[in-house]
């Protein structure tokens, strides 16, 4: 879409993705890493809270790596009127973002200027709908993003994950969906027992999730649109770990009805179910390429302890991402299929680590060297990674893809946070 010259823009979806780059680069750029200094200064006639646009727009660029945002509480200026550059160092701030808000607070116009260049940028402007002020906040960040740094924002993207809230003996579990930066937390179902991994569709409309409501285990899958759900697998003994694969056309689960837990392919439409592969172990958190429909990986403890391995389906050909006598689980393939994530115990407990998705070599790269981290996956454009801790149970993190910067942010309920899991860049943002 084509930004109009005061134009109200249409609240829209992400852009296609861009390529990412690979582990090795990525494992250089970390050791010295240049971020945009921008300022970016409180609008004229916003209101000073949680829906603080520019504040919002600031936490938005600083948590991503790719940027030094400032944020200016007093606004100075606004949108047309021709800065004192001379008042600016370029070295310190090269951009700066100024905004005002309408008297009846339905539209925001925003206007970024170049303080290098001494050049200010097109005006611009977002219609507020009631109670929209942090998505229209999340909108011109993802547009700033863009603009500067050339890779599609992921401000307005979701996550999902559990909350489980009371004591052992009166547990309350609730499957919900928030903002990525946990504001807006909805509820889609909530039960006294269990419920598990949360794994977001390809569509981004649905989330397959596993529920002891029926006393075991089973897998169902939930509309997001509608709020209806159906059973996805519901064998003898347990289903676990679903994942769909990128043409919809296969769901992997995590089954247990032969005795060991094994890795099963279910078709979508219910009519087949295939084995992956024999194995003497325990095969289980399969999760697909999201690139290639063939392309699995999955965690085994066959060779002795939990490693990671990949296996095409269709040719059957089989080769391990992971070495040594540690531990490796939860993997997630980056937006390209480029990369993965997962969790390794490493000499500073249980981390965050990532990996060339075609290494044979074993070489992963730590992003995070806190301990107890768990749940990692990608954000929609592959240069954040969110995961939890488990020694803060109601804090989330995102950790940019150098592992520079980490940022916490706490979600606004009491109880503990499970399995956390970031939406694909096909996320409807207005379902609710």
């Amino acid at each position: 879409m084509l930004l109009r010259r005061l134009g109200i823009l249409a609240l829209c979806g992400l852009l296609p993705l861009a390529p990412l780059r690979a582990a090795v680069e990525i494992q250089l750029e970390s050791q010295g890493v240049r971020r945009i200094p921008i300022l970016i200064q409180a609008f004229e006639g916003e209101q000073v809270d949680t829906r603080q646009l520019s504040r919002i727009i600031t936490d938005d660029l600083d948590r991503t790596g790719l940027f030094r945002a400032f944020h200016q509480p007093v606004p100075t200026l606004g949108p047309f009127e021709e800065p004192d550059y001379d008042a600016f160092d370029p070295s310190q701030q090269e951009y700066m973002l100024v905004g005002r808000v309408d008297a009846d607070g339905q539209r925001v116009t925003y206007q970024l200027i170049d303080l290098v260049t001494q050049r200010p940028d097109e005006a611009f402007a977002l219609a507020i709908g009631p109670g929209q002020e942090r998505l229209v906040a999340h909108t011109i960040a993802n547009w700033l993003y863009e603009k500067l740094a050339g890779i599609p924002g992921v401000f307005t993207s979701k996550i999902a994950y559990v909350l489980r809230t009371g004591d052992k003996r009166s547990a309350t579990y609730e499957l919900k969906v928030a903002d990525y930066d946990g504001f807006g937390a909805q509820t889609l179902i909530k039960s006294p027992e269990p419920i598990i991994s949360p794994e977001w569709m390809p569509d981004g409309n649905r989330i397959l999730y596993v529920s002891y409501e029926r006393k075991k285990p089973i897998v169902y899958e939930h509309q997001l649109l509608t709020g209806q759900r159906k059973v996805v697998a519901s064998f003898k003994g347990n289903n676990s770990s679903p994942a769909m694969s990128p043409d919809r056309r296969w769901i992997a689960v995590a089954l247990s009805e032969s005795g060991s837990t094994q890795i099963h392919l279910l078709s979508a439409d219910g009519t087949r179910k295939l084995r992956l592969r024999e194995s003497a172990g325990i095969d289980t958190e399969p999760v697909f390429s999201p690139t290639d429909p063939n392309l699995l990986a999955f965690v085994s403890d066959s060779s002795g302890s939990p490693q990671i391995y990949l296996r095409d389906r269709a040719s059957g050909a089989e080769r391990r991402l992971t070495f040594g006598s540690g531990y490796n689980v939860s993997p997630r393939f980056s937006p390209d299929g480029g990369m993965l994530t997962f969790i390794r115990r490493d000499a500073n407990g249980f981390n965050v680590h990532i990996a060339d998705s075609a290494a044979t070599d074993g070489a992963t790269v730590p992003l995070t060297g806190i301990d107890l981290a768990d749940s990692p996956s990608f954000s929609p454009n592959g240069e954040m990674l969110l995961f939890k801790n488990d020694a803060r149970p109601n804090i989330l993190y995102t950790v940019s893809i150098n592992g520079k910067i980490t940022r916490p942010f706490t979600i606004a309920e009491q109880g503990e946070i499970k399995d956390p899991a970031w939406s694909p860049a096909s996320t409807l943002n207005n379902w609710y």
